[in-house]
């Protein structure tokens, strides 16, 4: 279907491109002065357009068109078409060359090339009829060509309802003032004879037309400063028709999602939005009102929530005209919210962690006494279950001591110290339970970069994350990799192994309090490590696909040398 639309787009831009040549052709075989006139006076209806009450313009160019196809053939009028076509793309694109869509402006003159064979043709067949009927038949048949031939170029575009909405507001008006002039210049024998009713007829026009532009310089006074707010705001502003088609979109549109305003406007509202229940209804109720609805825009890949408020707006017989839809990014919002119940969720796990390391500490304290007080005991009845008891106990005080840790974390003694001590210290400690799960390390040579910091909790980070490294591959073994990238202010240290990864999905939970993937894990570990990393003022990142590997990437601050 795609390629049909755009075959009918090329087909009528390769009509357009005939248009000038005929006209090159034209004028070097033919001398026709008339037809220079004619050519002239089309660019000047054109330059100065002539309004119709309503506000329609009065396309009278068009008069030179068919006069010159009807006298002298298509050829004679593509020279009339060719310059005032260029004349009135000029004036829209403020006399810009290089600023005209010219795939544009040959389209519009293919359109324009079949509506005159069309128009001229039933000029032809239409001989016999009177005057007027004859020069309705014509101008109609332009017309009538011209709107079929526009509407398909809205429908190769996508945007069916928006030419719809164009066609809607046609004049036929215009075709009647322009058959009637047709009809008095083709009567009168003396061309001077014949400019006294047509000269009339043009000053009651351009009266008209002088009176519609006050008008309308007034309401562009009025619109500029609309277009002004419109363009420097950062909300979401739509103007829906009651179909629910987008009619206007605000600048911040393309600025927010990155996506041109051509493709908007013209489009259904309920495209852009993932869950268009709440909206349809305010749209198509009975009684409409404003509305705020919680709603998520999506333009392609792009998606946003947004706080959004619907307001109708009534024409003068109570109807509505049309809807009003500003929508808010409440992304930062929901950000702030999200970080606020993460803080309140700390405060009471730091609380609760108080509570329970100091009632587990002090009955621990008095079992670890005693039970090494009956160690003879349990070595002439069954030695493996005091290892068994006593690890167990160990790893309670552990869990204490990180519950310690998150409740009241160790006072900041920060220092200068390398990186290389650090991460020498760390691998040193771990490497002999590395070895025995068969997995082993690999690390480029360290950098000489200094850090401010406290080298005990530093450790404490990488020892965490060497230790859930080592215990994600004790089955099958594996290599820890680690690199680093120093940077002018910073150094970044990878930590990659080859283990089980994690789930893309449970990536975002990694920090939260009692989280924790293993069978046996308190889920406060690498909540220690969150902690200490943005003490430090670095942070930190976990990659991973879910199937296999993980990375963890820090970022640290470093003495400048």
């Amino acid at each position: 279907m795609s390629q049909i639309r755009n075959s009918y787009r090329t087909l009528l831009f390769i009509i357009g491109i005939t248009v000038p040549v005929c006209a090159v052709l034209a004028s070097a075989l033919y001398k026709m002065p008339s037809v220079g006139f004619v050519t002239i006076l089309a660019c000047i209806l054109d330059y100065y357009p002539l309004y119709l009450p309503g506000g329609v313009q009065w396309s009278t160019s068009i008069l030179c068109y068919i006069w010159a196809g009807t006298e002298y053939g298509t050829m004679a009028a593509d020279i009339v078409m060719t310059m005032s076509c260029l004349v009135t793309f000029l004036r829209a694109y403020h006399w810009n060359l290089r600023d005209i869509r010219w795939f544009r402006y040959f389209v519009t003159l293919g359109m324009f090339q079949v509506s005159l064979f069309t128009s001229v043709a039933a000029f032809r067949i239409a001989k016999g009829l009177p005057d007027v009927l004859q020069s309705a038949l014509v101008f109609s048949t332009f017309e009538g060509v011209n709107i079929l031939l526009f509407l398909g170029v809205h429908w190769s575009l996508g945007r069916t309802s928006s030419g719809w909405s164009t066609i809607r507001g046609f004049n036929f008006l215009s075709v009647a003032m322009s058959s009637l002039l047709f009809v008095l210049i083709g009567r009168y024998d003396h061309v001077v004879v014949s400019l006294l009713p047509i000269g009339l007829l043009l000053i009651c026009f351009i009266l008209m037309w002088q009176q519609y532009s006050r008008a309308v310089k007034s309401s562009s006074e009025v619109s500029k400063k609309y277009q002004l707010i419109a363009n420097h705001t950062d909300d979401l502003i739509l103007l829906v028709n009651t179909s629910g088609d987008i009619t206007f979109a605000s600048p911040s549109h393309a600025r927010l999602f990155n996506k041109p305003l051509d493709e908007i406007v013209g489009q259904s509202l309920y495209t852009f939005i993932q869950d268009p229940t709440s909206v349809r209804a305010a749209l198509h109720a009975p009684h409409a009102c404003t509305s705020q609805h919680l709603i998520r825009l999506q333009f392609g890949d792009k998606v946003i929530p947004t706080e959004t408020k619907i307001s109708p707006v009534y024409s003068i017989n109570d109807e509505i005209e049309c809807f009003i839809v500003v929508s808010r990014d409440i992304s930062e919002r929901l950000r702030q919210q999200e970080y606020l119940l993460q803080t309140e969720k700390l405060a009471v796990a730091g609380q609760l962690a108080a509570g329970i390391a100091h009632e587990i500490r002090n009955p621990l304290t008095s079992v670890m006494g005693f039970l090494q007080l009956l160690r003879e005991h349990f070595d002439q009845v069954a030695p493996e279950s005091y290892r068994i008891v006593w690890s167990e106990l160990v790893r309670i005080s552990d869990i204490a001591s990180s519950l310690l840790v998150l409740a009241k974390p160790e006072p900041a003694n920060f220092r200068d110290c390398t990186l290389d001590n650090l991460i020498r210290d760390t691998i040193t400690l771990l490497e002999g339970q590395a070895h025995k799960a068969n997995v082993y390390f690999e690390a480029m040579e360290t950098p000489d970069v200094t850090l401010h910091c406290n080298p005990g909790q530093l450790k404490q980070v990488f020892l965490n994350l060497f230790k859930n490294s080592i215990e994600a591959m004790e089955e099958q073994g594996g290599l820890i990799q680690i690199s680093y990238d120093v940077q002018p202010e910073s150094v970044r240290i990878e930590i990659t192994d080859n283990g089980p990864g994690i789930p893309k999905h449970l990536l975002a939970t990694l920090g939260q309090p009692f989280y924790t993937t293993k069978e046996k894990g308190t889920g406060l570990g690498l909540m220690v490590v969150y902690n200490i990393i943005q003490e430090h003022h670095g942070s930190i990142q976990f990659d991973s696909d879910g199937i296999r590997g993980t990375r963890v990437t820090i970022k640290l601050p470093i003495i400048q040398s």
